[in-house]
């Protein structure tokens, strides 16, 4: 059923943010799954300063959970902005 899975996906996707956002310092996510594949992206002060590949990291350290295990929820992160608020368009 369409409204379930979209439903399912909803509250995944809030899951995700929540969890970025406690994780990271000052941050806003908006997360976007398309059933197993996400597009995220995290804006926060404390990537000022860092290289492309040091912000990822910092995401992909809390997605982790959600890509792990027999069965993870999320498969893929399709598209990943890493955003400082002076950057933000």
């Amino acid at each position: 059923d369409d409204e379930l899975i979209n439903s399912m996906d909803s509250e995944l996707s809030q899951t995700i943010k929540q969890a970025i956002e406690q994780a990271i310092p000052q941050s806003h996510a908006d997360v976007e799954l398309h059933g197993s594949h996400a597009s995220i992206a995290v804006t926060s002060p404390i990537f000022e300063g860092k290289r492309i590949l040091e912000k990822q990291r910092l995401v992909y350290e809390v997605l982790k959970a959600f890509m792990s295990g027999e069965n993870p929820p999320l498969h893929a992160v399709d598209h990943l902005q890493t955003l400082t608020p002076s950057s933000k368009t």
